[in-house]
């Protein structure tokens, strides 16, 4: 049989148990509910007020993330619900270049909001191309870029007072994402503040990583002193010589640029396009033009070739003569930068002396017309005078009625040509 206390004994045993359970039950409860307590006072404190990150923990993450032979650094970091993360006085250094102690790219901070997905970067500054883009011992370069980037999904973002290769608008913005084979900056718009108006461009940005190509396109209106400086910083000396023969411009002027950079080699081209009032070139009036610009530039082997063409460009006075025609500036590291030039133009004599350089050393300084001339012109001219036996060209000025060192006439004719270091010139006259 069974023993008469074993069955109370069993039971007041497992009573005992379950309330040491319901004990230790309540007692995690707590716990918990004070660790959430705990958790919504620092999220609630987070709003406001950032916490910094351990300088080792920002330490470990730039050296993880940054490219070899590239060399990342950061003041501080710190998290904030409100901004998100933000990371202040961001450096990139190359270790590749000669000054070294200058950095590659910096920026006074950069906030991310992963609940917003949005990116903000205060004085962005990347002033200058890899050394070896303007070095005279440049090599030919053809190697695929691997570029291995995380996929990222759409973020918008907003450049404060950027400084990036000569441009230095007040504002950029526009949005990312980077997907398996490409990265795609869209809707972007770049704004400059002149004179209390807002002036701004707007376009879009494609990095194709199997083709190993960027390409980009902007349309709006722009400036003068807005474009030369990255002209500058691109090393275009030619277009930027041509460029500043421009004066006077009243207003920014409507334009559209569209480029495209090989990644594997470097080779550039730029296309611009130009549709707007402007004041006068080399001291000759304008009213309008409309044309384009295209810059080129490529390395093979050590020779390092450009070309900037200027035209077809359409030109109009005030009185609504012509001047149409192209300049096509083309040169090398191993030859000297010589001139094509295509023209014809119904503008003032005078005036078409100071456009075409050959006409403006006082060959038609003797003739005086009441009428417009017409002007053909074509072929090549150096731009310096050590390089004068590559000039090349003819052309011929027809001259409606005037007068010859006084001496009056129905009708002239000038064939002049340009070879080596003289200037011929044939004139024909009918009394």
């Amino acid at each position: 049989g069974s023993h008469p206390g074993k069955r109370s004994s069993t039971l007041l045993g497992a009573a005992s148990s379950d309330c040491r359970s319901m004990g230790f039950f309540r007692v995690f409860l707590k716990t918990v509910k004070i660790l959430f307590i705990v958790f919504l006072l620092f999220a609630a404190y987070t709003v406001f007020r950032p916490v910094t990150l351990p300088q080792c923990f920002v330490k470990y993450l730039c050296d993880k993330y940054t490219p070899q032979n590239y060399v990342a650094k950061c003041a501080k970091m710190r998290y904030c619900l409100l901004d998100g993360i933000v990371v202040d006085e961001v450096k990139l250094f190359d270790s590749s270049r000669k000054e070294l102690l200058k950095p590659m790219y910096s920026m006074r901070d950069f906030s991310y909001n992963p609940i917003t997905r949005h990116i903000k970067v205060h004085s962005p500054k990347f002033l200058r191309l890899a050394d070896s883009y303007y070095s005279s011992l440049c090599v030919e370069r053809d190697r695929d870029i691997n570029l291995n980037l995380p996929l990222i999904k759409k973020h918008s973002f907003e450049l404060i007072a950027p400084e990036i290769l000569g441009l230095s608008p007040g504002t950029v913005s526009g949005a990312f994402e980077i997907t398996d084979t490409k990265v795609l900056l869209s809707d972007i718009t770049i704004t400059w503040i002149r004179a209390g108006e807002e002036v701004a461009l707007k376009g879009n940005v494609e990095v194709d990583m199997t083709a190993n190509t960027l390409q980009g396109r902007v349309e709006g209106r722009s400036a003068v002193e807005y474009i030369r400086p990255f002209l500058v910083a691109l090393d275009v000396p030619v277009a930027v010589e041509y460029m500043d023969m421009f004066s006077d411009i009243p207003e920014p002027v409507p334009v559209s640029c569209s480029w495209q950079v090989n990644l594997n080699n470097a080779d550039m081209k730029i296309l611009i396009h130009l549709s707007s009032k402007l004041g006068a070139y080399r001291g000759v009036p304008i009213d309008k033009v409309k044309g384009e610009m295209q810059i080129e530039g490529w390395t093979r082997g050590t020779n390092f070739i450009f070309k900037t063409r200027i035209g077809p460009l359409t030109a109009v006075d005030p009185k609504g003569r012509k001047l149409e025609g192209a300049l096509v500036f083309s040169g090398s590291r191993y030859e000297p930068t010589r001139i094509d030039v295509n023209a014809k133009s119904d503008f003032k004599l005078e005036d078409v002396a100071n456009f075409t350089e050959v006409l403006a050393d006082g060959v038609l300084d003797r003739v005086t017309c009441s009428s417009s001339p017409q002007l053909e012109f074509a072929g090549i001219i150096a731009t310096s005078l050590s390089d004068k036996a590559a000039n090349n060209a003819r052309g011929r000025c027809m001259i409606p009625d005037g007068a010859f060192f006084g001496v009056p006439f129905n009708s002239a004719a000038f064939d002049f040509s340009a070879f080596n270091t003289k200037v011929f010139q044939k004139p024909t006259f009918r009394l």
